[in-house]
């Protein structure tokens, strides 16, 4: 994958679709502001100040100012923390023990002195992170605490006792970081994701193990509601990371997919935090609880459908649905049904402004509902169109959303469609609606009406399927 940059985004070149290459665009920049655009026109707050005549303010009325105005927004207090846990004398103090706890690391070997040495290096290293000196270093001290880990166990024969003993006090005083400065609580969330109990070595054929533990931490974080979305973000990813190269048994797994399920349902979430939680979800590699209900499918199904969610998470939300596991319980005609609906919904949202530029990601994100991203993804049966083979039903859904998602990757210069485009696609829809809108015979429906019937599009200016009741456009 190649990436691409330019002064105001980033690109990334994915494989070729249907044998023409195709560039996703992230939404980064300007594109920022479209994903999370709040303002409509005509709302301009009531007062507001503006620069006018060098150092001076003037009053500006609300009629005056851009309908997309928004007045900068207050510091909030955790920027404002400082709470320093080590003075300098104590830095100097352990600088003298310094050299001592680094070779005890490299040996491997645990005894009173060395968790002495570690239970003191680890207070060094991460109280450091709390001296307002160091705010604009903070990163660096942060990454001389993984330098450590990373240095643990690597002479050769060692045992690795000293390591994860380093780990788990990492784990257990980063806790206390959690309350400071908002640079101290990213940075200390940062951390503990990038902790590795095992370190990759191509040579021996070892894979990178991330430090499982961490993640009781990381999920204290997800419910905290004290937590800015910037941390819970990192603290997501953190988990995703440990998900996917961790080792967590089937009580945490369930209990970590069970924590960012519950973030999901909460509506009043930023788009870019819903994003990583909907991505989060799909790395558990499960899809039931104990009783068994499937609920990370019926999540992601209501995401699909959800109008008044932002169409980046509904559409990596239907790629979700293509990367886990799926049984022979799941309703995949209903979840084939619910992506092409979201690509027709897509498709009329984008010819009223094609130029926002999250539109070619969302579109792939629809593709890769059903189709594998490359050979990787191929021999593990990603997509639907591979967990649900001799299902001609999803094979013409498929056919449905990549006659929309070439148009949009594909044309150099964004264009809306045509009707001539569309109209298929909703009479595709029209005549092939699922028997039930359950996910499983255990779930609710995911898409109601008033009236409890399929209310298809009357023409191609209109939501197909049944609309989701008292829902609003999604990206408004």
């Amino acid at each position: 994958m190649q990436r691409l940059k330019s002064p105001n985004q980033t690109c990334l070149r994915m494989p070729s679709l249907l044998g023409v290459s195709v560039i996703v665009l992230f939404a980064c920049g300007p594109a920022a502001a479209q994903l999370n655009r709040q303002p409509k026109p005509g709302q301009a707050p009531k007062s507001v100040l503006s620069p006018a005549g060098g150092s001076q303010l003037q009053a500006v009325a609300p009629a005056d100012l851009p309908a997309d105005f928004r007045p900068p927004r207050e510091v909030p207090p955790v920027m404002n923390i400082t709470k320093e846990l080590i003075t300098a004398g104590e830095i100097k103090a352990f600088k003298k023990d310094l050299i001592k706890y680094q070779k005890a690391l490299r040996q491997g070997n645990l005894d009173n002195r060395v968790r002495d040495l570690i239970d003191r290096g680890v207070r060094f290293r991460l109280y450091q992170m709390t001296l307002k000196e160091n705010r604009r270093l903070i990163h660096k001290r942060r990454d001389e605490m993984v330098r450590d880990v990373n240095f643990a166990g690597k002479v050769p024969g060692a045992k690795q006792d000293a390591r994860l003993y380093l780990l788990a006090q990492i784990t257990k005083r980063a806790e206390e970081l959690l309350d400071n400065n908002f640079q101290v609580r990213l940075n200390t969330v940062i951390l503990l994701s990038m902790l590795d109990e095992v370190d990759a070595d191509n040579k021996r054929k070892i894979a990178r193990k991330a430090y499982t533990p961490a993640a009781e931490v990381l999920l204290k974080v997800l419910v905290d509601p004290d937590q800015l979305e910037a941390i819970k973000l990192r603290a997501v990813a953190g988990l995703q990371r440990i998900a996917s190269i961790g080792d967590p048994n089937n009580q945490l797994r369930l209990k970590m997919a069970k924590t960012v399920d519950a973030e999901l349902k909460k509506t009043n979430l930023n788009a870019w935090y819903q994003w990583q939680l909907v991505e989060a979800l799909a790395s558990m590699g499960l899809i039931s609880d104990l009783r068994p209900r499937p609920f990370v499918v019926q999540t992601l199904a209501e995401l699909v459908v959800d109008q008044k969610r932002h169409w980046v998470v509904r559409s990596a939300a239907a790629k979700a649905l293509g990367r886990i596991p799926l049984n022979a319980g799941i309703n995949m005609d209903l979840l084939a049904f619910a992506i092409v609906d979201l690509s027709l919904q897509s498709a009329q949202a984008y010819n009223t402004s094609p130029g926002d530029i999250f539109w070619k990601r969302c579109f792939w994100y629809q593709y890769l509902g059903f189709h594998h991203e490359n050979a990787a993804e191929k021999s593990s049966k990603m997509g639907l169109l591979l967990k649900s083979s001799n299902r001609p039903k999803v094979k013409a859904a498929y056919d449905q959303v990549v006659s929309l998602v070439k148009h949009v990757i594909n044309e150099p210069t964004p264009k809306p469609l045509t009707k001539e485009q569309l109209q298929p696609v909703a009479d595709w829809l029209k005549n092939n609606q699922p028997d039930n809108y359950k996910v499983a015979p255990t779930e609710q429906p995911i898409i109601t009406s008033a009236n409890g019937q399929a209310k298809p599009a009357a023409n191609t200016g209109a939501t197909t399927g049944k609309a989701v009741a008292g829902a609003t456009p999604s990206g408004s």
